[in-house]
């Protein structure tokens, strides 16, 4: 290792937070990659779900295993048209695995350079983790989970087309009168009791195996929600702050990487959306998105009118406004980390001055007070 003296504590702290991100992430490609085989064995639900259970979630089958089994399948259900995107597909799943296994086995050190990685392939070799290598490393996670959707979306099978209806009645029986009251209860019936008492419990308590894969299913069906809101949202808002007169030039109504800097530019403005609720506790990842937008804004090089429209200003305000580091704040999100440097240099330390010095560049607006259906958000 080197000296880690010469490398920033919240850096470090930055590579141990990136390293979870990698490894989570990993798993989280792992069961759509679970699902998808399980749906390409069995056409019904029950056979699908349990061949996932007993199989596939067992600790001795690899990941590596069920690469093979994917590209298998693949191949004999011809579900790509044409194989080489098949290939592509399971080459990709490869270098996110090679990935995977680099920062679960490797060591992690730092130096005058700034942090490497050290890991073994044959033979000990040493990757240096900067922004580059970040960068790749997201675009390429980025760009696994979008193939596995759209794979996803070519499986035609009676399970991703059930009735989800059966799902949501079970789970709103479970919730009655209320998740908290139900957990609660659920802790004490569990309280001085024994491995043969559980069939019992659960029983008494009315839970299966079923509302859990029900939970699961319903978590699948609406894991695009956000994108909805957003599409939605945007459409229905048009009407209430376009002028007469003025041009819509583009929208960028899906999330990621559309090729769009803005959620909406006309002749006359650039507009960022957000349709959020803030609870007004720890929202770390909702305060990192707003001010990402609002610095885009603000640097923007156009001569419109910039307007972010919120969901009611208070929190937003409250979190611009505040001492929250930046250096924080764009810790997840590396090309916004750069382009500050680049612009600023170590000139801001805290959101609330980077913001008290732009905060007449962009217009901040209540949806909330603009269209009158949102006031029940």
């Amino acid at each position: 290792m080197g000296n880690q003296d010469d490398f920033k504590i919240e850096d470090s702290d930055i590579i141990e937070d990136n390293r979870g991100e990698i490894i989570s992430s990993a798993i989280a490609m792992e069961g759509k990659i679970d699902n998808i085989i399980s749906i390409l064995f069995f056409d019904q639900r029950s056979d699908s779900d349990l061949f996932k259970e007993i199989f596939l979630s067992q600790e001795g089958v690899s990941l590596h295993t069920k690469e093979r089994a994917l590209s298998r399948l693949l191949e004999a259900k011809i579900v790509y048209d044409n194989d080489g995107d098949r290939k592509d597909l399971i080459t990709k799943i490869r270098n996110i695995m090679e990935i995977r296994n680099r920062f679960a086995h490797g060591n992690i050190g730092f130096d005058r350079s700034g942090a490497y990685l050290v890991y073994y392939k044959k033979g000990l070799e040493t990757q240096r983790l900067d922004d580059t290598y970040w960068n790749d490393v997201e675009n390429k996670f980025n760009t696994m989970f979008k193939l596995l959707s759209e794979l996803s979306g070519r499986i035609p099978n009676s399970k991703k087309n059930m009735d989800i209806s059966q799902s949501i009645r079970q789970l709103r029986e479970f919730l009655e009168p209320s998740l908290g009251d139900r957990l609660n209860g659920l802790e004490k019936a569990f309280v001085d009791t024994r491995k043969a008492d559980w069939e019992q419990i659960c029983t008494d308590q009315r839970i299966d195996l079923s509302l859990l894969f029900d939970s699961i299913r319903i978590k699948d069906v609406v894991g695009q929600i956000n994108e909805i809101i957003h599409a939605l949202g945007i459409v229905y808002t048009l009407p209430y702050i376009l002028e007469d007169h003025e041009i819509v030039k583009s929208l960028s109504l899906g999330a990621g990487n559309t090729g769009k800097d803005f959620d909406l530019r006309t002749d006359r403005r650039i507009a960022e959306f957000k349709f959020i609720k803030w609870k007004g506790g720890a929202e770390s990842t909702r305060q990192n998105s707003i001010f990402k937008d609002f610095f885009y804004l603000a640097e923007a090089d156009d001569h419109w009118q910039r307007y972010l429209y919120v969901i009611s200003r208070t929190e937003p305000l409250k979190f611009l406004e505040g001492g929250r580091a930046l250096s924080s704040v764009t810790s997840k999100n590396r090309k916004l980390a750069d382009d500050l440097k680049k612009k600023y240099g170590s000139k801001y330390r805290t959101v609330r001055e980077y913001y008290q010095d732009h905060k007449d560049k962009v217009i901040i607006e209540d949806l909330t007070k603009i269209v009158p259906q949102f006031s029940d958000f």
